[in-house]
């Protein structure tokens, strides 16, 4: 693959197109040769305005053929590619123009997007708008050495509970996977690949440039309308986190709840048999008996790819049992892929062997370390100093993942070398960072934090003396003291407070006295390695409790109340839910948080996308922001002028 021939290798395409959703809902289609075309003319307007190579533009904005477009164009050009989310704008503001270097911010509309509506250099993400580019005087710390010769993007990582680490990103590692990685599972005409997160993950980026160059055609939407997209364009080829698959999987279990003893036991009876039943025979029946899941899915997918967190066994098998077969792959945005199960080659349980051109070793301490023939970054861009911390290219690169290779040469993850915890969100806690916050306490001698691929964190709390309901109530202020400081969708929302001494002795301290992570979760979140029913019920039992409202609520109209109760207790499937229950505690994810947004805007005109949801997660908040919303629109329409007949 070549970067630079993109655009020549799109034009020429013809029978391929990009598939979305427009303003109003409506699929649409735009071919390669077009969308190669609009990318060009951008080029061209951006030469005008004296953009030069290795020059850095932002984009911010929301997922669109419009982001693609300008994405094309910059790679083109040569530019660096400075891909802006949410969080980054949050906390630098219109100061990215500096901290980044940056000449252009293209810009659509997002939660941010009106901070930057007083600045110059910045221009409208719909190519189509009229108007001269005009840039930003170039910084004179904008251009990397020669180190950075190769560099293409500024990413961004998922992040862990501080702002995320920014890489520089190596265009011949994105041209290394897609021409070596990707080919494994074949993609080609007949194919659609689905992208349905943010752009601005450089993930996502380099699986529209493995379609553009294998000549795969793309369904590009925003998450909310997942489901909508699978069953309207009918993708082929979809990357996504363990969340979409464990969620499609625990309402397969939910299903099989409903049934009649007679039918579950006549149901388990035919999986058994097909489960022994020679394959040729099996899968077509398979194909039948599990058809609602492959029609959720589109009905004509062929390959499903996870990553970037854990992913449950039990997932794994249903999914191989479907006849879709999911794949499960092991990479870092450092170091792009490092091993992958393939069609050619798979074991359930392990992340796969390693990716052609990549060479794993396994240090003394067990800790994977990585070679490739290009690693995906250059190194780490240090915002505040304005320099970059240089990988040694010729030096494994330390992943900070435990592992080891099976006989066969699977590399199978075994834990994190700090312990580092990422929940099924994606986001990456380290627990010792909570601890310590935690351990600052007074009554507590103690504490552990678990939550690795789980919604929320649990903690384990040692307290002086016995375990009394005072120091409960202590404990209990201490968790919502350091909860203020975590992320809204990785917070403590399980606690078991002890006074059980921790020692060699009882297998809670390792001989060198550190904690047996594993042996703590084993004896007081037993239940967190099990996926039973009585995890289900206790989701829509705590639904229907009631909740102690904030002192101070802001006001709500009732039919918003109502409105979005309903969204709830239909997309969670649970009968009753309290007006403050958090979304996130009874059973809701990311997900479910796009599902509900989306039904909410199939019902009235509102501004609101999930990230409101993660900041405000009760049912009463969100109406809030419903009626607020209604009564800005309402003094807005007083506020305008009026016209008698005739006047204009």
């Amino acid at each position: 693959m070549d970067c630079n021939r993109l655009t020549e290798r799109i034009a020429g395409f013809s029978g391929r197109h990009i598939h979305f959703f427009d303003d109003d809902g409506a699929p649409c289609m735009l071919s390669f040769p077009a969308f190669a075309e609009r990318a060009q003319q951008i080029v061209q307007r951006l030469r005008d305005a004296g953009l030069q190579r290795g020059e850095r533009v932002g984009i911010h904005a929301a997922n669109s053929v419009h982001w693609l477009t300008w994405d094309l164009a910059l790679l083109q050009l040569g530019c660096v590619i400075v891909a802006l989310p949410d969080e980054i704008v949050q906390h630098y503001g219109t100061a990215v123009f500096d901290v980044f270097g940056l000449r252009l911010v293209v810009l659509g509309t997002t939660g941010r997007s009106a901070q930057f509506e007083s600045c110059a250099n910045v221009t409208p993400v719909d190519p189509r708008a009229p108007g001269a580019i005009e840039l930003r005087a170039p910084a004179a710390t904008a251009q990397f050495d020669e180190r950075g010769s190769d560099a293409c993007a500024l990413a961004f990582s998922s992040g862990t509970s501080g702002v995320p680490k920014c890489l520089v990103i190596n265009r011949r590692g994105i041209e290394w996977d897609v021409e070596h990685y990707m080919p494994v599972f074949s993609p080609g005409g007949s194919d659609r690949l689905l992208l349905f997160m943010p752009l601005t993950q450089q993930q996502q980026r380099l699986l529209a440039y493995a379609a553009y160059w294998h000549g795969a055609s793309i369904v590009l939407i925003a998450p909310e309308r997942l489901f909508d997209a699978f069953t309207t364009f009918q993708p082929t080829l979809c990357l996504a986190p363990p969340l979409l698959y464990e969620g499609m999987h625990d309402r397969f279990l939910g299903k099989l709840d409903t049934l009649s003893a007679p039918a579950s036991w006549a149901l388990a009876q035919l999986r058994s048999a097909l489960a022994a039943a020679p394959q040729a025979l099996a899968a077509p029946l398979r194909r039948r008996l599990f058809k609602p899941v492959h029609a959720a899915l589109g009905g004509k997918m062929r390959v499903l790819v996870t990553g970037m967190a854990p992913i449950r066994r039990s997932t794994l098998e249903f999914f191989a049992e479907t006849g879709l077969r999911l794949y499960e792959a092991y990479g870092l945005s450092e170091t792009g892929v490092i091993a992958s199960n393939t069609p050619a080659d798979q074991r359930i349980g392990a992340v796969g062997k390693p990716a052609p051109g990549c060479t794993i070793t396994i240090a003394e301490d067990g800790e994977i370390q990585v070679q490739r023939q290009q690693l995906q970054a250059l190194g780490y861009f240090l915002p505040q100093q304005g320099t970059v911390d240089w990988f040694e290219r010729d030096k494994p690169l330390g992943t900070g993942d435990i592992g080891e290779f099976d006989a066969d040469g699977f590399v199978m993850l075994r834990g994190r070398k700090k312990e580092i915890l990422v929940t099924s969100q994606g986001y990456k806690i380290h627990p010792e960072v909570v601890e310590a916050r935690l351990n600052e306490a007074a009554v507590i001698v103690r504490s552990v934090v678990f939550g690795d691929a789980r919604k929320h964190l649990g903690a384990v709390v040692v307290v002086r003396g016995d375990v009394t309901a005072e120091r409960r109530a202590s404990v209990n202020a201490e968790i919502d003291r350091v909860n203020c400081t975590l992320l809204d969708t990785a917070k403590i929302a399980d606690i078991v407070v002890t006074n059980d001494p921790f020692t060699p002795q009882s297998g809670l301290l390792t001989a060198n006295l550190k904690l047996n992570r594993r042996a703590i979760e084993a004896r007081y979140f037993p239940s967190w390695a099990a996926d039973d029913r009585g995890g289900r019920e206790r989701k829509a039992n705590s639904a229907a409790q009631p909740v102690t409202p904030p002192a101070t609520l802001a006001p709500a109209d009732v039919d918003f109340v109502q409105l979005v109760k309903q969204a709830w207790e239909h997309v969670l499937d649970i009968g009753t839910i309290d007006v403050h229950a958090n979304f996130f505690e009874i059973g809701g994810d990311s997900l479910c948080a796009m599902r509900v947004i989306s039904r909410l805007q199939g019902k009235i005109v509102t501004a609101l996308q999930p990230s409101d949801l993660f900041i405000e997660p009760t049912i009463h908040a969100i109406a809030a922001q419903l009626t607020a919303e209604r009564h800005t629109l309402a003094k807005a329409a007083a506020a305008a002028p009026s016209y008698e007949e005739g006047v204009l």
